[in-house]
């Protein structure tokens, strides 16, 4: 269990941070809070994504904390993740959404998880920006992996 009062002052910390890259202060609050955070947490931890991060390090810790919540609390976590994808633009982050997505489908492949059907439910801002990044990665993965992401683009034409 997290204490809710030290964790938001430790990311209400990182936040002001943020945009001086501080990694290592990054890397200390993935140590801190790795596999004790939930699905309540995911909107703070997409905040920390950068858009502009010289230092990819900083956006892969994020992710792979956001991939142990994923792992802990399966399709309820995706649903969150995916409801919190306009995190990413306000972020101007929208670049670092392949990632997240590669985390879901691949990473977890063996978890089965669904992602067109939380998309049914976001802005069309947030659909938008999931179809385009299917669209410019389907031709960038192996062949497993594209015939997923073509099944889901398929699906999201529907949507």
């Amino acid at each position: 269990m997290v204490n809710e009062k030290e964790y938001y002052e430790d990311i209400n910390s990182l936040y002001k941070e943020k945009e001086d890259a501080d990694i290592y202060a990054l890397l200390n609050y993935c140590e801190k809070y790795y596999g004790k955070l939930n699905v309540q947490h995911i909107p703070s931890i997409m905040k920390l994504i950068c858009g502009d991060s010289t230092v990819s390090e900083q956006n892969e810790c994020i992710v792979k904390m956001l991939d142990k919540i994923v792992q802990m609390y399966g399709q309820e976590a995706v649903n969150s993740i995916v409801k919190n994808s306009d995190i990413l633009i306000q972020e101007n982050a929208e670049g670092e959404l392949f990632i997240i997505l590669a985390m879901i489908l691949f990473w977890n492949e063996k978890l089965e998880l669904d992602i067109v059907a939380p998309l049914k439910t976001v802005k069309y801002e947030v659909l938008a920006l999931y179809k385009k990044c299917i669209a410019n990665k389907i031709t960038h993965v192996n062949a497993k992996h594209k015939e997923l992401l073509q099944s889901i683009q398929d699906k999201l034409l529907l949507v």
